[in-house]
């Protein structure tokens, strides 16, 4: 997807690490600190290239999955056809606090690595600020995922009992070893996570699909599907902030 070079940066820490947390060092020496600050602006400005490729997203925002089991949580973002104006997708709050606050976690781990302040109000040269920059990312990723997802019955993609089971142990795996402070920012339940895991692995595989036949098929699929659609962000989405800290020093 995507936001794999901004990404890129980040993935030395797992996501276990991420939703646990993690230590820092409060006494870093000169050059330690020359290095943080170099990888941290690496980081901004990763982010700032991937939102400027795709800034036709600030305003034209994701969607959902058809759900298997029913949220009862409110609708986050909405996606409608252009030409119907047919309801496509919804995407619920659950799942948007699911990536919104892994995401800030995972920011919040990598700043304390590298013992430099996390300033979500920070303004990125492209005029937004970090958290903003962050929140717009995290949809474009929502979008891109939605719009694999719904290519699987194209290309016959399913889940096998393995890929299923495994999907809950991770749903298990994430609530037993999430901390109380994450647990409660995303209040999601099993039944819930495990969808939103079986959504990943279905649209990995559908990405994996189109990038075998043609290298950056999946982006170019994307960008299509994006031209056709009309995406919405809810009243909802706009209290999702990132000014509580979720992980502990």
């Amino acid at each position: 997807m995507k936001n794999k070079k901004m990404m890129a940066t980040l993935t030395c820490f797992v996501v276990a690490m991420a939703i646990v947390g993690c230590t820092s060092s409060k006494s870093p020496d000169t050059n330690k600190q020359k290095e943080a600050t170099t990888e941290s602006v690496t980081v901004e400005s990763n982010l700032e290239n991937s939102l400027t490729q795709n800034n036709n997203e600030q305003n034209n925002q994701p969607s959902s999955e058809s759900q298997t089991v029913a949220s009862k949580e409110s609708i986050g973002i909405k996606i409608e056809d252009n030409d119907s104006k047919a309801d496509i997708a919804d995407i619920y709050m659950d799942e948007v606090r699911y990536y919104a606050y892994k995401t800030q976690a995972t920011y919040e781990v990598y700043y304390m690595s590298k013992n430099k302040e996390l300033k979500w109000n920070k303004k990125l040269k492209i005029g937004v600020t970090l958290e903003e920059g962050v929140k717009s990312q995290i949809l474009s990723n929502i979008c891109e995922r939605q719009a694999l997802y719904e290519e699987a019955s194209k290309y016959d993609v399913s889940l096998s009992a393995e890929e299923e089971s495994e999907a809950n142990e991770e749903a298990d795996y994430y609530l037993e070893n999430s901390s109380e402070k994450m647990l409660s920012k995303v209040n999601i339940s099993k039944e819930r996570l495990v969808e939103i895991y079986k959504k990943e692995k279905i649209a990995k595989k559908v990405e994996d699909i189109l990038n075998a036949k043609e290298k950056n098929s999946a982006d170019e699929m994307y960008q299509q599907w994006k031209s056709k659609v009309t995406i919405v962000m809810e009243e909802p989405w706009g209290k999702i902030n990132f000014s509580e800290k979720i992980m502990e020093e």
